[in-house]
């Protein structure tokens, strides 16, 4: 998020951040939790396979 904030974004915008992990993380959690522009997201994918 620094280098956007220093070599992208100009002075009057906002950074935010994203994580996305496969599986809960109770230390990442506690990592970003000081940090209100990050947020965590767990994913699950999931596809049905079908017969014609």
């Amino acid at each position: 998020m620094d280098f956007i904030k220093g070599e992208i974004a100009n002075d009057d915008q906002k950074i935010k951040g994203l994580i996305i992990v496969l599986k809960k993380s109770l230390e990442l959690q506690r990592t970003i939790s000081i940090n209100l522009n990050i947020e965590y997201r767990i994913y699950k994918i999931s596809f049905e396979l079908l017969k014609k």
